[in-house]
């Protein structure tokens, strides 16, 4: 694939990442004097069945993003869809994903509260907005240098209240889905606090607490499963995760944390 030279008024610098549908690109603002960061769909794929989908994915999610003002969620700065392919242009952040520095070293609890911290703030932001993100990850976070977390990537979010749109049936990524997610029901907040805890669990322990050799066995898992104590596996840490992270894992919405700020208040309190 040729590397796009331009979108819009923007240069483009590199490809920062690929996907099998689209791409992340950087960009230089020649208005504004700064890198942008550009999501677009991939060239590859304009002409195939799903384009038409996508691009109202790529729309939705540039409206969503764009209503959201909060340090820890990616801003957008404009959305394009006269350009052939139609983008997002984005707040430029140089780090890299959570999901890559997971795969590189461990972070100790104080580490790993502190960032958690921060997704639950945006996560009471994003939630206020009487939005639900779907797609809490930690591919969907950038780690800054300065330990700053970043939420990206409002593809599959929805307003809390409305109704099922054209393209619902994508609903998460196995692994940090929530029970209600797995079983195709509806979601609310709880369900991205649900995943929050599957990646404060990744944080402190080193590993997912579902897990499986197939899409299928990972959901079954987190119907099903439930997780060893954080305290057994990583001593270090206070018997106080363990109540946390098993109020956080509940299978039924009601038994879990009811708002992102109960969630970070408990967490203010463990002793680390």
């Amino acid at each position: 694939m040729a590397l796009i030279k331009q979108l819009g008024r923007y240069p483009i610098q590199s490809l920062l990442v690929e996907s099998p549908h689209s791409l992340l690109l950087k960009g230089w603002d020649p208005v504004e004097q700064r890198f942008v960061s550009i999501k677009t769909l991939h060239p590859d794929y304009l002409s195939d069945p799903f384009c038409q989908e996508r691009q109202a994915r790529l729309a939705w999610e540039a409206w969503a993003a764009s209503t959201l003002q909060h340090p820890n969620i990616i801003r957008i700065y404009e959305f394009n869809s006269q350009s052939t392919p139609p983008f997002i242009a984005m707040e430029y952040v140089h780090g890299n994903s959570l999901k890559s520095w997971l795969s590189q070293k461990r972070f100790s609890s104080q580490e790993s509260v502190g960032m958690v911290t921060q997704i639950l703030a945006a996560l009471a932001h994003i939630h206020q907005a009487g939005m639900v993100h779907q797609d809490i990850k930690p591919g969907n976070m950038v780690l800054l240098a300065s330990q700053q977390i970043k939420i990206a990537d409002f593809g599959i979010a929805r307003l809390e209240k409305s109704i099922p749109c054209q393209f619902e049936h994508v609903t998460g990524t196995p692994a940090y889905m929530s029970p209600e997610q797995v079983m195709g029901s509806r979601t609310d907040a709880r369900s991205d606090l649900f995943s929050v805890g599957v990646i404060l669990y990744e944080l402190l322990c080193g590993s997912k607490p579902f897990q499986g050799q197939s899409m299928a066995e990972i959901m079954k898992n987190t119907l099903t499963f439930t997780p060893p104590d954080p305290s057994t596996c990583n001593p270090a840490l206070s018997p106080g995760f363990d109540s946390l992270l098993q109020q956080a894992l509940a299978k039924r919405p009601g038994d879990r944390f009811q708002s992102a700020e109960a969630f970070k208040m408990a967490l203010a309190r463990v002793d680390r």
